[in-house]
């Protein structure tokens, strides 16, 4: 009985983990900022997914043995893994989510532009500054320039395996075009432009 409480217990920390580890490995990149400890993070990342399909696996295997003993609360387990894959590959990608986190963070997002045009940013390197709202954006960079006095930015909402999604501000109406930012930023392909409101528009991002 033990080691089934045990493995519940794990279950719901390597829930927590999973979803924890998706906003902290940006802010520990940026806080090191350190291409050795970028490249041991990334195998980390490899580990994670390979630990995840272990759990996965496990829960499924639990579910088996256990659903006559304890029936529904033999769920547990698999189910907190399912979300997770929910919140990986389902849920980032909808446009409720999209929508829910745009006019949640509208707001921080248009003090940010109106902070980058008074110069009270902390500036990373070319159009990369820190975000001073860490929901602003998912990697808790914002991209901004301007040219010929129109501002352009590009804010992260999620950030997933084959694309991510973003939302792109843009001061004087015209529609942000991959070659609109430089340093390393210019080989981006936004695709799936459409409008959510006046100046701001929902894009997505194939790696």
């Amino acid at each position: 009985m033990k080691k089934n409480e045990t493995f519940v217990r794990a279950c719901i920390i390597a829930f927590l983990f999973f979803i924890l580890i998706d906003w902290v490995r940006f802010d520990l990149i940026i806080a090191i900022d350190n291409i050795g400890f970028n490249l041991i993070f990334g195998l980390l990342l490899i580990g994670f997914i390979a630990l995840y399909v272990i759990m996965l696996n496990s829960s499924l295997v639990y579910l088996i043995l256990r659903w006559r003993i304890t029936r529904f609360k033999a769920l547990i387990p698999l189910t907190l893994m399912l979300m997770v894959f929910l919140y990986y590959f389902i849920v980032n990608y909808s446009s409720a989510y999209m929508h829910m986190d745009y006019s949640f963070n509208r707001n921080d997002r248009q003090e940010i532009i109106e902070m980058y045009e008074n110069n009270q940013l902390t500036q990373i390197n070319v159009n990369r500054y820190l975000t001073p709202y860490r929901l602003s954006s998912h990697n808790k960079i914002v991209y901004i320039q301007t040219k010929e006095n129109v501002t352009k930015a590009i804010f992260f909402i999620s950030n997933g395996f084959e694309h991510d999604r973003v939302l792109l501000y843009v001061s004087d109406e015209n529609m942000v075009l991959n070659s609109d930012f430089g340093d390393g930023v210019s080989y981006w392909d936004l695709q799936n432009i459409r409008k959510v409101s006046e100046n701001w528009y929902f894009a997505e991002i194939s790696h």
